[in-house]
């Protein structure tokens, strides 16, 4: 048989001119068509990614370090900064905070408030489950309420939840009862809601050393999975992994791992070896150390402030407001948070923090501070530099403060003012455990130089209300002045943002004429992240537990979407 050749021209045609090329002629050809597949590619590329869009994927995991093994792993009981870590990846309240510090409703669908701000009634959203399965309802909600009410539970919230009356309408509804309107009651309800039906039966006593604390079930974004404990039984590490039906969404990593140190040195040596992947409120004096290439740092204002707080009733030095303004003058705000706290700190002139920049007042010169002190009747010894009263007494002031790094600078740097201005000055440190029984309760302190949590939408009662002067109130100066407690209680019974705002200024202005104390500065929340955990926004902070507010929304893997898909 005859085989029919197939001829195509222009192949044929194309093999004639390229035998036919020079050497030089074919390199020529050979570099042009390269380019020619290299454009092609760079456009295909760009096409593609200009089409799609970067967006998180399902996976991975993080292994983060904390200081101190957990104990109550129970939003009714937590105490412990690891304990609440924990609790606010288990658990869920009915509010929880945003991006931007703000409230926003967790597990309820919606909440509306009466017209005298005494009722605030919470619908819950449907289908709710905790980690085990078991449907979460008002009834859930009403019992954690009544637990933390319970005398001998001596739950730390307790205290949040006094004069509330709370009650079920169905499975859905939960109304409460305010006694007294309560302008920040709805941060109350960011509590975690425990499973009524692991926990009714239990006795106080069995509800406190239950292994539920250390085994928790709740409804948060990630469910418990383990629990490692070292040779001596103390707990190592914990296992989470996420919880696909949680309310605001399913979480992108797969699970999370933290990790349990006895000290910060400790968990900072990890964060170096790469042990582990990130370690919330570093050492402001590690943080260069701290970070390379592979992590990166997280900042958030928290809203607690740092001041030193007057005795005025153990130290008649004190009771003179020359005095107290001539100490307060002398210390420069500004270069106390360069020098000292490396920036990682807001200066501030009053009881709140501001929510916008302000002029601080001036510090004086050491001749005008001079100048206060011996208007109120001290002279100066120029032998010794000192101020001494009529009898040769000098002019001492012992200052307390706990004992960390940052604090016992920060009263060394107020000491060293002092003492440029004349005043003999004892610094004092106390175990940050003994403070509170052995400084705060008895009132035993001179100066105190002391923190403050104020909370996101701050309660200034408790602070500068004449009541809570004594134990157990937090007016740790021992403040009185009729204009403020009737302002505080005028705020407290506001429910509106900008009148609060307006009498906090009000109330500002007079404690700052009185001089109770000298406000210094609010200070930074650092938290150092591997780079690769993406999606991390600190929203304002109460406290160190709300960097994990968004969990859910972190992730470390991604993948690329058409762009119409995603929108």
């Amino acid at each position: 048989m005859f085989k029919k050749q197939i001829s195509i021209p222009l192949l044929k045609q194309a093999e004639s001119i390229y035998k036919s090329m020079t050497a030089s002629e074919r390199w020529l050809f050979y570099t042009l068509t390269a380019i020619v597949a290299i454009t092609s590619l760079i456009l295909l590329i760009r096409v593609y990614n200009n089409s799609t869009v970067v967006v998180p994927s399902t996976g991975g995991s993080i292994t983060e370090g904390v200081v101190g093994a957990p104990r109550f792993i129970n939003p009714v009981l937590a105490i412990s900064q690891t304990d609440k870590d924990l609790s606010e990846l288990i658990y869920a309240g009915l509010m929880t905070t945003d991006e931007q510090g703000k409230l926003v409703p967790e597990l309820a669908e919606s909440y509306t408030v009466s017209e005298d701000a005494k009722e605030y009634t919470f619908i819950l959203k449907e289908g709710l489950e905790f980690h085990d399965g078991t449907p979460l309802t008002a009834s859930d909600v009403v019992f954690t309420i009544e637990k933390a009410l319970q005398p001998d539970i001596k739950s730390p919230e307790r205290a949040n939840w006094e004069g509330v009356n709370v009650k079920q309408d169905g499975d859905l509804k939960v109304v409460f009862t305010l006694s007294k309107p309560y302008s920040q009651f709805l941060q109350n309800t960011t509590i975690g809601i425990l499973p009524e039906e692991h926990w009714y039966k239990l006795t106080a006593d069995e509800f406190i050393f239950s292994n539920l604390n250390t085994s928790p079930i709740g409804s948060g974004a990630y469910k418990f999975i383990s629990m490692d404990h070292n040779n001596s039984g103390i707990p190592s590490s914990i296992t989470l992994t996420r919880f696909n039906k949680f309310t605001l969404g399913e979480p992108y990593i797969k699970n999370i791992i933290i990790n349990f140190y006895p000290s910060r040195d400790l968990a900072q040596d990890a964060l170096i070896a790469g042990t582990i992947s990130s370690l919330p409120e570093v050492s402001i004096d590690s943080i260069d150390k701290l970070l390379n290439n592979r992590n990166k740092l997280y900042t958030s204002t928290l809203p607690r402030i740092f001041a030193v707080f007057f005795n005025q009733s153990n130290n008649k030095a004190l009771e003179d407001k020359d005095v107290r303004k001539a100490l307060r003058g002398i210390i420069n705000k500004e270069d106390l948070v360069s020098k000292v706290l490396n920036n990682y700190a807001k200066p501030i002139d009053g009881p709140t923090i501001p929510t916008k920049d302000i002029t601080l007042q001036e510090p004086l010169s050491i001749e005008d501070a001079k100048a206060l002190i011996e208007k109120a009747g001290w002279k100066l010894d120029e032998e010794q530099n000192i101020y001494t009263n009529k009898k040769s007494e000098p002019l001492t002031i012992t200052l307390t403060t706990a004992n960390s790094a940052e604090l016992k600078d920060v009263a060394e740097y107020i000491a060293t003012a002092w003492r440029s201005i004349g005043v003999t000055v004892k610094v004092e440190i106390f175990e940050p455990g003994d403070i509170a029984q052995s400084v705060l309760r008895t009132r035993d302190y001179e100066a105190l130089l002391f923190g403050e949590i104020l909370g996101v939408d701050p309660d200034l009662y408790a602070f500068w209300h004449s009541s809570q002067r004594n134990d157990p109130g937090l007016n740790i100066a021992n403040y009185t002045n009729t204009k403020v407690d009737k302002l505080l209680l005028q705020a407290r019974k506001s429910t509106d943002a900008q009148e609060r705002t307006q009498i906090y200024e009000k109330i500002t202005s007079i404690i700052n004429k009185d001089v109770p104390a000298i406000f210094l500065y609010a200070p930074y929340f650092t938290y150092i992240s591997d780079s690769r955990v993406l999606g991390i926004n600190l929203p304002t902070i109460m406290e160190p537990q709300q960097r994990f507010s968004n969990i859910y929304k972190w992730h470390v893997k991604t993948s690329r979407s058409l762009q119409f898909i995603n929108n």
